[in-house]
Formats: structure tokens, C-alpha cells, sequence
């Protein structure tokens, strides 16, 4: 029902980022492949069945993060309609302030991450759901080596 909302136009639409394209549809986010990069004028264009692989890898990343037992991780679900991949998962609210138990909270998912050989790769995007933490943009994460958990640290010391 979320991916028909957005075909149907029917969603919030909520932004675009490098690689998918945002929208609201109730209580769900629905992340959809895209074929032009964040800026136009860059090089990357892919092809609509690269965008889908590429849209595919993302969720079957979160999802072995979150198999792993890496906590924060968002259930997900994907599939193709068309020429376009979908994930979708549930929306969380994103408060203006973190408190220092939900910093903690977010800091061990980060550090579970690593112990489990993933790096986010991406700015710490996290919200609220449920009374826990969950980051909701896994898109870059890829298992990563010292240098990329240092910078996610680095990263997540912004969001302190």
C-alpha cells in the first residue's frame, strides 16, 4: 500500500538524496531507486536496472546489520514494481534535541556496527519510534575497515 500511494501520488514526497528518492506515505517512508545523482551536473547516471541493484544491496545490508543482532536498525521490506525498487520501513520522528540516554543509545548501535565489520559511511541520521533509537538512512553502510570506523565516530561526535 506504500508503494502505491507513491506511485499514485499520493505521498508526501520529503527529499532527495544521492541515490533515492523520499516520501511519507502514512506511517511508512518509502525510499525509491533513482537513476540521477543528488546533483545532476555530476557524473553517475546509471541505468534503471543498476539504480534497482544498487537500491537492492542498500536493503540487504540493513538487513543483515540488523540479522546480525546490530541493535537501531529499522526492519525493512523491498521490492521491484516496474522499473523502480522500493524499500520501505516504518517512520520514526526525529526530535530537535537527543537526550544523553538516546546519545548513548545511538553510540552503541554505531559501535555494534563496527564490531560486526559495518561502517555507516554517511552522516548519523537517527529517530525516535517506540522509545528507542533507529537510524533511519543505512544507505552507504558497507562493511568498512579502522579508517571508516573512525570516520563514523567522527561523524557521530557531530551529532554529540
Amino acid at each position: 500500500p506504500a508503494v502505491d500511494a507513491v506511485l499514485d501520488g499520493k505521498a508526501t514526497y520529503l527529499g532527495k538524496g544521492d541515490d533515492g528518492v523520499v516520501f511519507e506515505a502514512g506511517d511508512e517512508i518509502v525510499k525509491v531507486s533513482t537513476t540521477v545523482p543528488y546533483i545532476p551536473e555530476n557524473p553517475g547516471h546509471i541505468s534503471p536496472l543498476a539504480a534497482v541493484q544498487r537500491l537492492k544491496k542498500q536493503w540487504q545490508t540493513s538487513e543483515a546489520m540488523r540479522a546480525a543482532g546490530v541493535p537501531g536498525i529499522l526492519p525493512s521490506r523491498f521490492l521491484v514494481k516496474g522499473d523502480k525498487g522500493f524499500i520501505v520501513r516504518a517512520r520514526v520522528n526525529i526530535p530537535d534535541q537527543l537526550s544523553p540516554e538516546q546519545l548513548k543509545e545511538v553510540r552503541d548501535s554505531m559501535r555494534a556496527m563496527h564490531q560486526h565489520g559495518w561502517s555507516l559511511n554517511d552522516e548519523v541520521q537517527v529517530g525516535e519510534r517506540g522509545g528507542r533509537m533507529w537510524h533511519f538512512d543505512t544507505g552507504k553502510a558497507d562493511k568498512g575497515d579502522d579508517w571508516t570506523f573512525e570516520s563514523a565516530m567522527d561523524r557521530l561526535s557531530r551529532l554529540f
